[in-house]
């Protein structure tokens, strides 16, 4: 993955990852995606998004399934 992330070399990034929250709002785990197809230019954005939606679900859950 690139040493320095920005506009120019985000779209060379080979592996996402985001955090789930539990419900003391630590870091419980990690969504990682990897083995995406090549994006056009800042088509990587679409996979930034929809990692963070899950993570931002997955967190939700934890929350929920905790009570």
């Amino acid at each position: 993955d690139p040493a320095e992330w920005n506009d120019d070399t985000k779209g060379d990034a080979r592996v996402l990852s985001a955090p789930v929250f539990g419900e003391d709002g630590a870091i419980a785990m990690a969504l990682t995606l990897y083995g995406f197809p090549r994006p056009p230019s800042n088509g990587v954005d679409i996979y930034i998004s929809h990692i963070i939606e899950a993570a931002a679900r997955v967190s939700e859950s934890l929350k929920r399934h905790s009570r």
